[in-house]
Order: structure tokens, then sequence, then C-alpha cells
């Protein structure tokens, strides 16, 4: 069965589960970067929110020998425990008092989601944008995220700068930084031998590092930590360039005095270009983190930190 055919049969299979008092429908959801994700959006009797769950990691379980009427089930399972109630998450999402403690932010490119920023609060940083989410459970991955519009801010009474403070203390919160060499992270990927040969060569000198959180997921935001990119400069003794490698997370690069800023360019196109998917893109840009000055500079923007 195609991936079309599939999201049909899990359309009808989900009616007949549900019956006629639910509204259901497929959606296109839009992506980081551009392009749509396809979810369907159930809507309970008595309720004006529709929790839309994502079909691509149905998809993949049904590829994995999962029969339709079980992942049809499972769908049902996942949309009770997030329906509009006041004991579900998403019921909890309505009350701004009860959503505050999950709420957290993420990176994205600015120029790439421009007509995404246009209905989502946000706050600009050189050529990024954080943007805001509620933070929930899903199984099939660590975590689910509800993108908070301006209709969500609105109905909360609340503003950004609310959302802002809020997510700065929840995200290093939940998600704490993890800052690790190219060889640790190298090491981390396999137990085979020869690759954990490989890992001790880079530990002595590779002169990069890895800056994530510890699901390694969305973990490019913790350059914006408080205190996170000082704390780095103070262990060098250096100010440092960072490479924006994706969504998930950036390469700190120390100052040596050498003049390699647009090597390390070239070397992120070239990542962007051949390793990164689309919808993982964050920025083709190098930054510098001044140690002095306490900013992240791109060209002649910066941002205190």
């Amino acid at each position: 069965m195609d991936y079309t055919t599939f999201k049909t049969a899990m359309l009808t299979c989900v009616k007949d589960q549900l019956g006629e008092e639910v509204s259901i429908r497929l959606q296109e959801i839009p992506k980081n970067n551009g392009g749509f994700q396809d979810g369907m959006a159930i809507m309970g009797a008595g309720s004006n929110l529709e929790p839309v769950i994502y079909l691509e990691p149905y998809y993949q379980a049904f590829e994995e020998g999962r029969t339709l009427k079980e992942l049809g089930q499972l769908l049902v399972t996942e949309w009770k425990e997030n329906r509009i109630d006041e004991k579900g998450p998403v019921g909890v999402f309505e009350d701004f008092r009860k959503a505050f403690s999950s709420i957290c932010y993420q990176l994205v490119n600015f120029q790439k989601n421009r007509d995404l920023l246009a209905r989502t609060p946000h706050r600009e940083f050189l050529d990024l944008a954080l943007i805001y989410y509620y933070r929930t459970e899903h199984p099939f991955c660590n975590s689910a995220r509800i993108l908070i519009r301006r209709e969500h801010m609105e109905n909360w009474g609340v503003t950004e700068k609310i959302l802002y403070e809020a997510a700065a203390k929840n995200t290093q919160k939940l998600l704490p930084h993890h800052f690790l060499s190219i060889g640790q992270v190298i090491a981390g990927l396999s137990g085979d031998e020869e690759i954990g040969s490989l890992a001790d060569e880079c530990r002595d000198d590779e002169g990069m590092y890895v800056l994530t959180n510890e699901e390694k997921y969305l973990g490019a935001v913790c350059i914006f930590y408080p205190e996170v990119l000082k704390r780095i400069a103070d262990t060098f003794g250096s100010s440092f360039f960072v490479l924006p490698s994706s969504i998930h997370e950036c390469i700190i690069v120390p100052e040596t005095g050498e003049d390699f800023e647009a090597d390390l360019q070239e070397l992120v196109r070239d990542v962007n270009r051949v390793y990164v998917s689309e919808e993982e893109f964050l920025s083709d840009h190098v930054y510098y983190y001044d140690r002095k000055g306490r900013s992240l500079w791109w060209g002649k923007k910066s941002v205190m930190i």
C-alpha cells in the first residue's frame, strides 16, 4: 500500500472507530523551511480545537509490519489522551497557567520561514528566529510539539515577551545542553572498534566541538541558553566560531589567531548542501562569539548573550 492510499485508509479506519459525532479530516501542516507534513485533525463534540496527529510515523510503523487496524487503534488512543478536556495535555494547553511550564522554543531560519513567522509569535536574532511550542509526548518519538500561533497567544492574553521568558526558563530545564568534542560524539555513535579508534584519534587534536541538547533534537537553540556561550568561551580562554550544523546542533570552533573564517564558511555551505535535509537546514552563515563583549556576531549584526 502506497502512502497516499494509506492516508485514506487510516482516515476511514479512524472514522469507523470514533463515529459521526467527531469531525475528522486530513490536513497539511507547514514544515520548517517550507513544504508540508501530513496530519489527521480530529475535533470532538463540544470542542473548538483540533489536535493534529502526524501520519508519517504511522506509515513507517505500517511498513515495519504493524496492521492498519492496530495503527488506527493507536491513533485513536493518542487522540483520546490528548483531546480537549481538563485531564489531557491539550486541555492543559488551553489554560496558560497550566501550559506555562511546558512552553519551549526552537531556532529556525528567518528568511526561509517568513510565511510561518507571519502567523506565529517569534523573536528575530541575526538571520534566525526563535519560535515557541508546547511540549507534549508522542508514542513514536521522544517528544511532540504544538506550535504556538498568534491566536493562541491572543486567547491566553499574553505577550511575546512572556512567552520568551517562559521558554527561556523551560527549554534549558527540560532539555539541558550537552557540549561534546567531536571525538566524544563519534565514540557515542557506535560500539564498533574501528569507530572507537577513530574517536581516539580525534580527541587529541580535533579543535571542534558539538553543542546540542540531551535529546540531540532541536538542540541548536542551546546557543541562546543563558550563560552557555560565556562558559564555553571561559573554558577555551578565547572567543570562538559557531557553525550552524542543523536545527539540531551547532559546531563550536575555538579562535586560534589564524584567519580561517572563510574556510569555515565554505565548510558550512558544503555540509548543508550534501548532508543536511531541507527541513533540518538552519543557516549557511558562520557566527562569531566575542568573549570580551559577550555577544554573538553575524556580519555587522550582533546580539548579547
